[in-house]
C-alpha cells in the first residue's frame, strides 16, 4: 500500500536515480501498475505489422467500388458547386499594384510575337583588354546599372571644372564617394569614367547643370500613380484603379515646362532598341510628374551610355 509506495520513493532511490523515467518506475510499480519492458525485436515487430495494415487497407482500398464508401449523390452535388465559373474571371489579371519596369514589359507584349520573352538582347563578347577585364570581373548587367545611377544621383554638377570633367578628375570624384561610403567599391569598379566623361559634355548634362543652379534639378523623386484598370489591358474595368510605383532617375524645370530624363546602360545597337522598350515607362513618368507639379512635361529623353547619345521620345 501506501508504505510500499513511500519506500519505492526513498530518499536513497532517489539519489541513485539517473534520470526521472527510474524515479517513476518505482512508485508506479509499487503502486500495482504493470510495467512491461520491450526489447529491439519487439518494436521492430510492431512496426511491421503496423506497416503491413495499412498495405492491407491500401489493397482493400483499390479493390473496392467508390460506391461502397462514397455518398455518390453528395459527391455530384460537390462537383456540380466546383463546376459553377468565378463570376469575376474578367478580373482574374488585374493588378493590384504594379512597378513601372513591369509595364513597359507588359506594354511590349503587342509587338512580341508569341513566348514569354518580350525581347531578346544579344550578348555581345567584345575583345577586352586583360587590365579592364579583371577590373570589371564579375561585374552583371544589373550592378552596372545601378552604379551608374547612384553616381548621377551622387554628381557634383555644380562643380564645372575648367577643361572639362577629364577621366581623371572623375575618378576622383568616384574614389571620394567611395571613401565617404556613399559609393560602394562594387559599384566604383563598374563605372567607366570615359563614359561618364561623354554623358558630362552632352548636352542634357549642360541643361541639368542650368538647372541646378537654378534649384530646379530633382534626382531618385519616387512616385506612386493610380491609373484606371483597362489602360494597362483591354478588358479590365474601367472603374477599378491600379497603383503605379516607381522612381524618375532625373528630372528638372526648364522655361515654365519640365523635362523628365531616363538614364539606361542596356547593350544596345540602336537607339530604336531602347524607345522600342522604355517608350511606355517614359510615358507614366510624364504622367506622374503632371500629376504631382501640375506642370506639363515638354520633353522625354533616354541617354543610353552605350550609344553615348541623348534620345527624344
Amino acid at each position: 500500500g501506501t508504505e510500499d509506495v513511500q519506500r519505492a520513493g526513498s530518499a536513497v532511490r532517489l539519489l541513485e536515480a539517473s534520470c526521472y523515467l527510474d524515479m517513476l518506475l518505482g512508485p508506479w510499480q509499487a503502486a500495482g501498475y504493470p510495467v512491461r519492458c520491450l526489447t529491439q525485436a519487439d518494436l521492430v515487430r510492431k512496426e511491421i505489422v503496423r506497416s503491413a495494415g495499412g498495405r492491407t487497407l491500401q489493397n482493400r482500398l483499390l479493390r473496392s467500388r467508390p460506391e461502397e464508401y462514397l455518398d455518390t449523390a453528395r459527391c455530384r452535388k460537390l462537383e456540380q458547386r466546383f463546376a459553377v465559373p468565378y463570376a469575376h474571371g474578367d478580373l482574374a489579371e488585374l493588378f493590384v499594384k504594379t512597378t513601372v519596369s513591369e509595364l513597359k514589359k507588359a506594354g511590349m507584349k503587342e509587338l512580341a510575337e508569341g513566348g514569354e520573352e518580350l525581347f531578346k538582347e544579344e550578348t555581345v563578347i567584345p575583345y577586352v583588354p586583360r587590365f579592364i577585364e579583371e577590373r570589371t570581373e564579375g561585374i552583371g548587367g544589373a550592378m552596372r546599372g545601378s552604379a551608374y545611377h547612384r553616381l548621377l544621383e551622387l554628381f557634383p554638377f555644380e562643380a564645372k571644372k575648367e577643361g572639362g570633367w577629364t577621366p581623371d578628375r572623375i575618378r576622383e570624384v568616384i574614389r571620394a564617394k567611395r571613401e565617404s561610403g556613399e559609393l560602394s567599391e562594387e559599384y566604383a569598379k563598374a563605372i567607366d569614367p570615359r563614359k561618364m566623361q561623354r554623358f558630362l559634355e552632352s548636352g542634357l548634362a549642360e541643361r541639368m547643370r542650368a538647372a541646378l543652379a537654378k534649384g530646379a534639378l530633382f534626382r531618385e523623386q519616387p512616385f506612386v500613380l493610380g491609373i484606371p484598370a483597362d489602360r494597362l489591358k483591354p478588358g479590365l474595368p474601367e472603374e477599378e484603379t491600379v497603383l503605379i510605383q516607381g522612381i524618375i532617375d532625373v528630372y528638372f524645370e526648364e522655361d515654365g515646362a519640365l523635362v523628365v530624363a531616363d538614364y539606361k546602360t542596356d547593350a544596345v545597337s540602336e537607339a530604336a532598341d531602347l524607345v522600342r522598350r522604355y517608350r511606355v515607362q517614359l510615358d507614366y513618368y510624364a504622367q506622374a510628374l503632371e500629376r504631382l507639379t501640375g506642370r506639363p512635361v515638354k520633353e522625354r529623353i533616354i541617354y543610353s551610355f552605350a550609344l553615348a547619345q541623348e534620345i527624344a521620345l
